[in-house]
């Protein structure tokens, strides 16, 4: 049970990807990816099916549905940030930025604009399990209730993907 008031984002093995769990210890949610090789991800999230997919063909852009209907695109951007693009209630986009909180520190966080932090994301290595874990902590107060669930899982999925292409650069380099 997570007393702390944040929420939690607890990496799987078999499937491998993530479970959200808010700060009660629920699960809101959950992501696995189809293939070890590949950065799709299916899952439910508040009960709704998610999916991650890439488009084009560096497969630098990955594209977002809920409930099988377009919803928004994850986009690389300079320095290891992402760009997200969501659609809100009324169907128009909304971009978000996801990166580093700082050049030192591991933390990330989703922004509405620079000075503007919704949610912040922080690494915590788990020891029994060789394998990292996110606590993520509402820092705005800009996200409605019914989006906060896809909105963390969305997150997690970002700060995974960030930190494997962090591994890749250091492993190539």
């Amino acid at each position: 049970m997570n007393t702390n008031g944040h929420y939690l984002i607890l990496s799987t093995r078999k499937p491998r990807g993530f479970a959200v769990l808010d700060p009660s210890g629920a699960e809101l949610g959950r992501l696995a990816q189809t293939s070890w090789f590949r950065q799709d991800a299916k899952g439910v999230v508040d009960g709704h099916a998610v999916e991650v997919t890439p488009e084009g063909f560096w497969k630098n852009r990955y594209a977002i549905r809920v409930d099988g209907a377009p919803f928004g695109t994850i986009a690389n951007k300079h320095w290891g940030c992402l760009s997200l693009t969501l659609l809100n209630e009324h169907r128009q986009p909304v971009e978000l930025k996801f990166g580093r909180l700082s050049f030192w520190k591991g933390c990330f966080a989703l922004r509405l604009d620079k000075d503007l932090i919704l949610l912040e994301v922080k690494p915590r290595f788990n020891w029994q399990r060789f394998d990292t874990d996110f606590e993520v902590s509402l820092r705005g107060t800009g996200i409605a209730s019914a989006q906060l669930p896809l909105l963390v899982t969305l997150s997690g999925y970002c700060a995974r993907l960030v930190r494997q292409r962090q591994s890749s650069a250091a492993a190539a380099g």
